[in-house]
This record gives C-alpha cells, structure tokens and sequence, in this order.
C-alpha cells in the first residue's frame, strides 16, 4: 500500500518516550506493525501504548496490522484469545464485512479476538467464519485495526489500498 505523497518515519521502541517522537517529528499518522506477540517484547508494548494515548490526544489517525490491532484490543484492556486450531496461521481465508460483502486475506497469527470480549469503544468491521474479529474501528478515534497483512501480498489489494487512504485522509469515501 504505497502512497508517494506520504514521508515514512520509523520510530524506535523508547518506551514512554517515544510518543516525544511523534511530537518532534509532527507525524500526521501512525502505523503499528505486525510482529511477535504481545508480551513478547515489553519496551514495545509501552511505546505503542504511548503512541496510541498520544493518537487520541492528538486526534491523529492509527493503521493496525495484524499485532498492532492486537495492541488495540490490550491497550483498551479487552481479551486476546490463542487460536489452539491454527486455521489463522500461515493460510488464507475469506473474511465478511459487516456491510454484506466478503473478500478472501492473507492470515498468519495465533492470537485472536472474540467479538464477546472487544474492547470498550472498539466496533467490528469483518469477522472470519469462526466469528473471530478481522477488522476493527474505534467508535470515537480514528483507530483502525486488520488482521491480515496487506504488505505482504505479491500485488496490493485494491481493498485495502482504498482502506488505507481513506482512513489517512489520501481518498475520499464514495457517497
């Protein structure tokens, strides 16, 4: 999902400090990558924590791939399920949209969340055949969350090509 008009910044895992990054740096968004699990890796956990509080401070728009909408659901205190069936690891699989339609992604975690235990504030957008949450708004922010990795296909998506810049402001919604 490329989008020329954007600067990339990487941000290291400062901890607490490095939301002052995104402050220094002026950023206009954030994505949070995939990655390990949650837990594996504590220094991250607590600079994605302060770059989601400064997010909805700063009413700056959030991307979450994969761990990083895992993240989501943490950092607003819901439950992560483990996928004990691995039908999420290393496949793909269809997804449906809460509009009706369905697509087919790219699916490589263990962890999951169950729509019983979504955080307060946070919606779903897609779910999988086992009802496990694919995508995810916050209700009030403009959080969005997927559970697939869109860079990791050989050709991007026109879905989440058009996800993604809307969610960054870069598309406008058809009406």
């Amino acid at each position: 999902v490329v989008a020329p008009e954007i600067a990339w910044v990487a941000l290291p895992n400062l901890g607490r400090n490095t939301a002052a990054l995104a402050v220094a740096f002026q950023l206009d968004g954030l994505i949070l990558s995939g990655g390990d699990d949650i837990g594996c890796h504590p220094v991250r956990e607590e600079s994605e924590s302060a770059l989601i509080e400064w997010s909805l401070q700063a009413r700056r728009p959030i991307f979450a791939v994969c761990r990083g909408l895992q993240m989501l659901q943490h950092h607003f205190n819901g439950r992560l399920s483990s996928d004990e069936s691995g039908a999420h690891l290393a496949t793909r699989h269809r997804i449906d949209w809460i509009d009706g339609s369905s697509r087919e992604v790219n699916s490589f975690h263990r962890i999951m969340v169950a729509e019983a235990d979504l955080a307060s504030g946070l919606v779903p957008l897609a779910k999988a055949d086992d009802g496990s949450i694919e995508a995810l708004r916050h209700r009030d922010a403009p959080l969005l969350g997927v559970m697939w990795h869109p860079e990791r296909e050989s050709v991007p998506d026109p879905h989440d090509s058009r996800l993604f810049r809307q969610h960054f402001g870069l598309e406008r919604t058809s009406s």
